[in-house]
């Protein structure tokens, strides 16, 4: 094994070491199974349960459980807090929309309107100018 490679442990092949994730406690610093591999086995890993791997999701980025993520869209009767619009209409869940500054959920969006206060920096400020800006070219 050569100085820059390394040799997944579960499809056997030696790789360059960029083909590896980080992983700070291996003695190297890099993951035993190389980036293919382990995606391939995360993606069985959440086909084979969904609702567990959604949970871990949920906790590790937002500090909910599934059933509070539940509690909301009952709330809100599976529409988007803003659009209104049911989640059936879209491909995708309702997304967890959260303050990037306090971690605090406010409630489950539609990817659009997600991105859309996302991409006015949840600003409330810009909010109202964009709504100044639409409402001269809108009767």
């Amino acid at each position: 094994m050569g100085r820059f490679m390394k040799t997944c442990i579960y499809c056997k092949v030696e790789q360059a070491l960029v083909c590896f994730n980080k992983q700070p406690g291996n003695k190297d610093g890099l993951n035993n199974s190389c980036k293919k591999c382990r995606l391939a086995y995360r993606s069985a890993q959440k086909k084979a349960n969904p609702r567990k791997f959604k949970n871990y999701h949920l906790k590790h980025y937002y500090n909910i459980t599934i059933e509070q993520y539940d509690e909301l869209y009952l709330v809100q009767g599976g529409n988007c807090a803003i659009c209104k619009l049911h989640s059936g209409n879209f491909e995708r869940q309702l997304h967890v929309d959260h303050c990037h500054k306090t971690g605090q959920v406010r409630g489950l969006l539609c990817i659009s309107c997600n991105r859309g206060i996302g991409f006015l920096q949840d600003s409330r400020t810009n909010l109202q100018a964009a709504d100044a800006y639409l409402a001269k070219f809108t009767e």
